[in-house]
């Protein structure tokens, strides 16, 4: 039972730092696909801005429920990279 809640406690923590960096970016770096970075500025700036407004997250769009990731976003899946840290 200690277990699940210092999880949950993990996952709620993770939650609170990824929300402010996905949503206005400073505080942390972004990382883009090649794709993505060899895009003209307004497709580009679209995607970044629909990154920033993501908001349904659901267990299928975020089955760890840390809100790093999200599918539908012009149509493709965006994850955090595990590299990325996460404390």
């Amino acid at each position: 039972m200690t277990e699940v809640i210092g999880e949950v406690a993990k996952r709620i923590r993770i939650r609170e730092l990824n929300d402010p960096l996905r949503t206005t970016f400073p505080g942390g770096g972004v990382v883009c696909s090649a794709g993505v970075a060899v895009m003209p500025d307004a497709p580009r700036g679209a995607a970044l801005q629909a990154v920033r407004t993501f908001n349904r997250f659901d267990s299928a769009a975020d089955p760890y429920g840390e809100q790093d990731s999200g599918e539908g976003i012009s149509g493709h899946r965006l994850t955090l990279p595990p590299e990325c840290p996460r404390s």
